[in-house]
């Protein structure tokens, strides 16, 4: 399990260059060091950098440049699984991405959330800062009940949100941010979930703890749900309203016999008005071959159909003999009814979207 505790911390000036005085790094090290997780961040450097131990962290910090990333890390070697703290100063803010690694989420299942909780508050209390946007998040999909959304500033397919109302109404709009922050304050929650204050910060949790996979991946998808529902959401760009991808064609051109094909990915397509057997099984020996009859190397087929409903009844065909089923809709667009990375779930979408 791949676990982070992600969001900004906002200082009360905000045009403060705060990283010149040592003092917040201290305190964000002893909030750190109380919540059990510093001892494992041993080496530091700027992110892109060599990594190494540095005897005074606070120290340190006040060599930083706003905008640039900064790294405490347990391991010199760049990993998705390494357990590492990501810190990108700028004026009046701090970005911050708390990652741990299996080696040290998994034997944290249970108190894990309870700990982030914990630490949130020393962020807050101890450095003086607002929270901004919060959230406990792991690092995999989840089965969605359409395809990625975005809800404004607000985290999707999350397992805890930590909001800190004050600092979460002070955003891009303030008027509108206040209506969202209340929206969600009030908000009936999703069975499964609960609200509790924090001193001055309210957490929302989605599943009790980490120690259940599948609660876990039916948490995110109600969080993510019960979020766009309350305060509006839009579909992410190169997605559309049934949760299908657009498919992108970089430098395609037609390329008898595949419909066309794509030299920066060497990717056939080749369309049907329907995946009758026999067409489908001669684009099958092109991928058997990995070429097209006049030897083109190709890396991948697709069969473009002329709908989406038929290109779903083809799929469980065309997908078993390893190719992909796209669609093209009414402008000639491609579109990927079962995208890579997207678990589909059965539950159907009731999320209000709105345009901004």
């Amino acid at each position: 399990m791949i676990v982070s505790l992600k969001g900004v911390l906002r200082f009360a000036d905000p045009d403060a260059a705060w990283w010149k005085d040592p003092r917040p790094m201290r305190e964000l090290l002893a909030a750190l060091e109380k919540a059990g997780l510093r001892s494992r961040l041993k080496l530091a450097g700027k992110d892109g950098a060599a990594l190494a131990a540095k005897k005074d962290l606070a120290a340190w910090s006040t060599t930083w440049e706003a905008g640039d990333s900064y790294v405490l890390s347990a391991d010199k070697k760049s990993s998705p699984a390494r357990t590492q703290l990501y810190l990108t100063p700028k004026p009046g803010t701090l970005k911050l991405w708390l990652t741990l690694g299996p080696a040290d989420a998994d034997p944290r299942r249970q108190t894990l959330l309870d700990t982030f909780a914990d630490l949130s508050r020393a962020l807050h209390e101890r450095m003086g800062c607002g929270l901004f946007h919060f959230v406990v998040d792991l690092e995999t999909d989840y089965a969605r009940a359409w395809g990625p959304r975005m809800a404004g500033n607000w985290w999707v397919g999350v397992v805890m949100m930590i909001v800190d109302p004050k600092t979460d109404a002070d955003a891009y709009d303030r008027k509108a941010a206040k209506r969202e922050v209340d929206s969600v304050l009030r908000a009936r929650l999703p069975r499964g979930a609960t609200r509790e204050k924090l001193d001055d910060l309210i957490v929302f949790r989605f599943v009790p703890d980490l120690t259940d996979d599948a609660a876990i991946d039916r948490a995110r998808a109600v969080q993510d749900q019960w979020i766009c529902s309350v305060v509006g959401s839009e579909v992410s760009p190169f997605w559309n309203e049934q949760g299908d991808e657009m498919v992108l064609l970089l430098s395609a051109k037609p390329h008898p016999p595949a419909t066309l094909y794509d030299t920066s990915t060497r990717h056939a397509y080749k369309a049907m008005f329907e995946a009758k057997d026999a067409e489908v099984v001669k684009a099958e020996r092109w991928v058997m071959a990995g070429q097209l009859p006049d030897g083109t190397p190709i890396d991948g087929v697709s069969i473009v159909l002329t709908s989406r409903k038929s290109a779903i009844a083809a799929a469980k065909r065309v997908r078993a003999k390893g190719m992909r089923v796209l669609y093209t809709d009414s402008s000639g667009t491609f579109w990927d009814p079962f995208p890579p990375g997207i678990k589909r779930s059965p539950r159907r979408s009731t999320a209000r979207t709105r345009t901004r």
